[in-house]
């Protein structure tokens, strides 16, 4: 062979190992890759440090393993573990420890005979034979990633040339554990957050129930009593109505109706009064169809006021029905003295939205009106579609409810929206009426202003943009 096939050859077979390490490199980058998206598709702390085990056993074999943190001076504590019963246990910075810190990975050949690892007293938990030590930085401390075998001598210098490859990876792949568990704190807080929203959401909505339990008592208690009444009349009656029909009976049979027969049926018309009874019946079944239809819309407008679906947000709300339920709520906040005043527009478009939701500002608004007008006033609710063009420049749908109440002073007024804030007598409001009006109604997609003058009145108004409307709806009118 001459030289120049030899040299042919030496080429060709060094491409051939350069292919095998670039296809050793591939797999092993695209393992790790791997590993990094499952740790940083995670949900929550557990898997999050499972799946970082899993990524470091690719590169460093082991049994158990866990990472240590710096803890008190001379001491460090163990952060995370593959096995729980390692989990929080305290180490001392002894020479190997406090060597590993300072310069590379170490391989212990034994560790059993390590004062370290003889302090330790692990439950269950046979006292590993070889201890890869791989430091890494985080931040601005070092910490220790331990591997642990159960086979003397298994780590060797191969492995601490592969964990000191391997070191910025391993740091890497911490930092992204630190920010994957920030992230999962952050969505923990929020979760919480909104979790606290929905409780305060229900206290005040059972708070406004109790509030209005009583006026509601009362409305449904009005025409129960007039269809009692109207049942008690009815079933009073009855025993004349069956006289009249065996009467009526008995002639029938008889096939004459003699003077005998005529003058018992003329004192038994004249003597009820039957012909009065007629028309009285049908008064009595009206009234009982109205009341019962106003049972109806009590009992109604409370279930719209305390439905808490809350996985369908784009259900339909009738901005004017949801008035007219919310009015039927609080008539009795209401008193004779204060008069109510409505300007619904036709034509309104529907919103998106969820509707026990809207009831409740609409509720909580009428409330505090009612609670500011003591000595009696006005009331008044209108709603309006406007466009691009008109006045406000706006286009979406306003809701204007006002009062002419005592009103608020303008050091107050900044701070009406915020949680507990209240200007009522202690025991007499909570703080959170205004604050959940104003955190539903942007939940809305709307926007909520006030303004006000004391000793003349507060105008509540709440603006929803066009982007708020339900889709492919067409107006109803009022």
């Amino acid at each position: 062979m001459n030289r120049e096939q030899e040299s042919l050859t030496e080429n060709l077979n060094l491409i051939y190992r350069l292919k095998e390490q670039a296809e050793s490199l591939r797999q092993e980058s695209d393992m790790l890759l791997s590993g990094m998206r499952a740790i940083l598709a995670a949900p929550d702390r557990h898997h999050l440090y499972k799946e970082t085990f899993e990524l470091f056993r690719t590169i460093i074999p082991y049994e158990f393993c866990f990472v240590l943190d710096p803890h008190e001076p001379g001491y460090m504590k163990c952060s995370a573990t593959t096995d729980e019963r390692f989990l929080s246990t305290t180490w001392q910075v002894d020479t190997l420890l406090k060597k590993a810190l300072s310069e590379r990975p170490i391989a212990i050949f034994n560790a059993k005979i390590q004062p370290t690892w003889k302090q330790q007293n692990f439950d269950g938990i046979t006292t590993p034979a070889s201890v890869l030590y791989c430091p890494f930085r985080v931040s601005k401390h070092k910490s220790i990633i331990v591997f642990c075998t159960n086979e003397i001598g298994f780590y060797t210098q191969h492995h601490v040339a592969i964990a000191q490859r391997y070191r910025e990876f391993t740091e890497q792949t911490f930092l992204s554990v630190q920010a994957k568990l920030k992230a999962l704190e952050s969505e923990q807080l929020r979760e919480d957050k909104e979790r606290a929203e929905r409780s305060m959401l229900h206290s005040e909505k059972m708070a406004s129930l109790g509030l209005l339990a009583a006026g509601v008592a009362h409305e449904i208690n009005n025409p129960v009593a007039f269809i009692k009444s109207n049942v008690d009349f009815l079933n009073s009656s009855l025993p004349m109505i069956k006289q009249l029909l065996t009467t009526v009976k008995s002639i029938a049979e008889s096939n004459v109706l003699d003077a005998s027969h005529k003058a018992q049926l003329d004192t038994l018309i004249n003597e009820q009064e039957l012909l009065y009874f007629a028309d009285d019946m049908q008064d009595i079944c009206n009234s009982t169809s109205d009341g019962v239809k106003r049972v109806t819309d009590i009992i109604s407008s409370l279930k719209t006021f305390t439905r808490t679906d809350e996985k369908n947000e784009d259900q339909a709300i009738d901005v004017n029905e949801c008035i007219e339920n919310s009015l039927r709520l609080v008539s009795s906040e209401f008193k004779n003295n204060i008069r109510v005043e409505k300007t619904l527009a036709g034509a309104l478009p529907m919103l998106a939205g969820n509707p026990g939701k809207f009831n409740q500002v609409i509720v909580n608004l009428f409330i505090n009106a009612a609670q500011s007008m003591d000595t009696g006033g006005t009331v008044s609710v209108v709603t309006r579609k406007t466009g691009a063009a008109s006045i406000d420049n706006k286009n979406g749908l306003f809701i204007d409810i006002k009062d002419s109440g005592c009103g608020i002073n303008e050091r107050d007024l900044s701070q009406i929206f915020q949680p507990f804030y209240t200007t009522k007598p202690v025991g007499e409001g909570t703080g959170l009426g205004l604050y959940i009006t104003f955190s539903l109604v942007e939940s809305l997609g709307g926007k909520i202003t006030v303004t006000s003058q004391v000793n003349e009145g507060t105008e509540f108004s709440i603006f929803f943009p066009a982007e708020c409307f339900l889709s492919a709806t067409e107006p109803k009118e009022a």
